[in-house]
């Protein structure tokens, strides 16, 4: 189960399904949000007829969005995810396995848009507009992070793990975040987005001095974490993240 879950998890859309399967399924209980739980309450049977069922998927069909890195996209993703579980591990913030699931989805929304509206998005992200952001809401009337989260809460995912998720681009806008426990939630996600493009981009265990600067504050003052810490689960994560790419391509 554990090595179906680690492949599983290198698909945010396929993570996303099986947790909607899973939380459909569980009548009454804590909500699945770990992959891994979602696995092993599926059982491996239906984990496998839905992965065959979704890779029948035309992919030159679900690929349309000329100008959206698919694969980039999956590999960002999954970064974003190792980050967030180590420094979930070091903080009383929530289960690391449920905030790896949380940061894998909080861009879902930009594989959404891509596969839906394909030519609409390649013109957006072809576009000289500096916020995508602003662009999306321009175009369709939300933006990608409104959808991640509509789509997070269809998979399942509790309210006070997914709305923390809409801020993990930026935490201007974190006044619907009410209480502190939801703005640590959405203050980890945020730092590990901003740790992995820094990790995207270099492919480097070493965290730059100017990187660390910009969230060093903000880590110590949600997590209780300071650089030294900050550097040790940065190098954690991109050394998984760098060994997974290897073994899944």
């Amino acid at each position: 189960i554990t090595q179906i879950a680690r492949l599983v998890e290198t698909d945010p859309a396929l993570s996303g399904r099986l947790l909607r399967l899973a939380n459909a399924a569980s009548r009454a209980g804590r909500p699945v949000v770990s992959i891994r739980e979602a696995v092993a309450r599926l059982g491996l049977e239906t984990v496998k007829q839905v992965a065959v069922a979704f890779s029948l998927v035309d992919p030159e069909q679900e690929r349309q969005c000329e100008a959206f890195d698919y694969a980039g996209f999956a590999s960002h993703s999954l970064l974003v995810a190792m980050l967030a579980r180590q420094l979930a591990s070091q903080s009383n913030t929530a289960p690391p396995e449920d905030l790896f699931a949380c940061a894998l989805l909080a861009r879902v929304g930009c594989l959404a848009l891509a596969t839906v509206y394909p030519q609409e998005y390649t013109q957006i992200l072809t576009g000289s507009s500096p916020s995508l952001v602003a662009e999306e809401r321009h175009r369709f009337g939300f933006d990608h992070n409104d959808l991640s989260y509509e789509l997070m809460r269809d998979y399942g995912v509790p309210e006070p793990l997914a709305r923390p998720a809409v801020h993990h681009e930026s935490l201007d806008r974190v006044g619907d975040v009410a209480d502190g426990r939801r703005f640590r939630i959405a203050a980890l996600l945020h730092i590990a987005y901003r740790l992995a493009n820094q990790g995207f981009q270099t492919r480097d265990a070493a965290l730059d001095d100017e990187t660390l600067d910009r969230v060093t504050a903000l880590a110590h003052d949600a997590l209780d974490m300071d650089s030294q810490r900050l550097r040790a689960r940065f190098a954690d994560a991109i050394n998984e993240w760098l060994s997974w790419s290897q073994v899944f391509s």
